[in-house]
């Protein structure tokens, strides 16, 4: 068993760049930790680029897009295999503090009924705020609410303790508990597949904001209304309403009652934006009504987001670099 080593799990798609100075910046870390990097079957030549341009690296290319839950999942399920105590999924585009394992290792609530781990998220710019300081599910929300987002670094999240969702951004992973509960949900390709897994989680196993250990994040979505990518605007609007019917038909009618009311603001806010160009509104704003659309579809079962297939590791492409 790997049983000292963490092994991070990094996923790419048509992101070159972003992953390789993912990878250097694991490099530099004060613990050394192995790396899988999963290419998401991107649709140019990433895969060939990070075979000529990395080394000690294990690459597994998926048989097709699998979304950031698929991609993810088929990370976690080598790391299994190859017998590895504790996991890192983690965003390409993020950079790591040189100590965070060791923040992580010596965190005063850390124990072994610690399951799952969460670190405090800064942007990069700028990079005195919070990206996120770990999460908390809102019921009324219908969805997980990134804690302390662009507040201050040095007033805000400054105190480690146990909280009732994930953070998907990067999270320390203990794989005989991730073993026992599953695989992330693909269905929702990205976004809410960490607040739908905590449904999965017995309180038994804890879930952690370790506080001293950090990173920073380029948050490719956005940092508002305006910023928000058209991915994100699409898989957020439909995702809430998919996540919400997971629970009863009384909680479906709600998220569609509250994703019309969103989905009005936003596009409100986007209509009248003097930031934007006119094609750059109508994307985000088609993105959003179609999200709406699919999330309606699927509430009233015409067309629903179905859960796809699970990876087969063996079918897969590996390269040990």
């Amino acid at each position: 068993m790997n049983k000292n080593k963490n092994v991070f799990i990094i996923l790419n798609y048509n992101g070159i760049d972003n992953t390789i100075s993912c990878i250097d910046s694991i490099r530099n870390l004060s613990v050394d930790a192995d790396i899988i990097v999963v290419d998401n079957c991107s649709t140019n030549s990433d895969y060939e680029n990070l075979c000529a341009k990395v080394v000690d690296v294990l690459l597994i290319q998926t048989d097709y897009n699998r979304g950031y839950a698929g991609g993810m999942n088929v990370g976690l399920l080598k790391a299994i295999e190859l017998k590895y105590e504790w996991a890192v999924i983690i965003n390409n585009d993020t950079q790591l503090e040189n100590d965070i394992i060791d923040k992580v290792r010596k965190c005063s609530l850390f124990n072994e009924d610690v399951s799952f781990v969460n670190v405090k998220v800064s942007y990069f710019e700028p990079n005195n705020l919070i990206y996120c300081a770990g999460s908390k599910i809102s019921i009324f929300k219908i969805c997980g609410v990134a804690r302390y987002r662009l507040l201050s670094n040095e007033k805000h999240g400054l105190e480690s303790q146990f909280l009732n969702s994930l953070e998907g951004s990067c999270i320390f992973i203990r794989l005989e508990t991730f073993k026992k509960l599953g695989l992330f949900r693909e269905k929702y390709f990205m976004y809410f597949e960490d607040v739908d897994y905590v449904r999965t989680i017995p309180k038994k196993y804890k879930i952690l904001y370790c506080a001293e250990a950090k990173i920073f994040h380029h948050a490719g979505a956005g940092q508002n209304i305006i910023d928000y990518s058209n991915l994100y605007n699409y898989y957020y609007t439909r995702n809430r309403i998919v996540y919400a019917c997971e629970f009863n038909i009384f909680y479906g009618i709600y998220s569609v009652l509250l994703s019309l009311f969103i989905s009005g603001y936003k596009i409100l806010k986007i209509g009248v934006s003097v930031n934007l160009e006119f094609f750059q509104k109508k994307k985000k704003i088609f993105s959003i009504l179609k999200g709406f659309r699919d999330g309606l579809f699927h509430f009233f079962n015409y067309r629903k987001v179905e859960e796809p297939s699970p990876p087969d590791l063996e079918r897969l492409k590996h390269t040990k670099l």
